[in-house]
């Protein structure tokens, strides 16, 4: 830019002359992405259900941000788990028992965490065998066995018959 600026030096001379002026923007660059995770890292889940990731981008001046809505995720393996997009972004499903990964893709960066499904291996019904007097009670109890070894009570979510040519009832797998 130039302008020029008038100089009086007495009254009878006048002198102009001209400046150069360079506007120099000093404002940094904004923040770029540059790294992306999911976290948790590892998750394990039950047959049906449910468990949510996040997506965190970490950007050039070390902050983070949450782009869990914003990233796509996938799995590696959709016979194992499903992934939801968008407002439901993140939010895994176990569909049957294995292993996947989970993967987010936002502004061209990768994270990926680990899942681990299990699914149920039997039903036992405990105590296996009882003695009782007639008119006495025996509570039997139902646990699914999940293939990590873990139990779960589920005698609430059965119903009980009486197997033909049997005195007691035996639990059936409702849904």
């Amino acid at each position: 830019m130039s302008f020029a600026l008038p100089v009086q030096i007495a009254q009878a001379v006048t002198l102009t002359g001209s400046a150069v002026l360079n506007v120099v923007d000093n404002t940094p660059p904004p923040p770029q992405p540059v790294a992306l995770r999911v976290e948790p890292p590892e998750m394990t889940l039950k047959v049906g259900q449910s468990g949510q990731y996040k997506a965190i981008a970490t950007f050039s001046d070390g902050s983070e941000r949450d782009v869990t809505t914003e990233a796509t995720w996938s799995v590696t393996d959709a016979s194992v788990a499903s992934i939801g997009q968008g407002v439901q972004g993140g939010l895994a499903t176990g569909l049957a028992a294995g292993k996947t990964d989970v993967v987010a893709a936002w502004q061209g960066l990768e994270g990926r965490a680990k899942l681990n499904v299990i699914g149920p291996v039997r039903l036992e019904v405990r105590p296996p065998e009882a003695t009782i007097r007639v008119n006495e009670v025996q509570q039997y109890r139902a646990y699914l066995i999940w293939s990590d070894g873990t139990e779960e009570d589920v005698t609430d979510k059965c119903t009980w018959v009486v197997a033909e040519g049997t005195d007691f009832a035996a639990p059936e797998a409702t849904k």
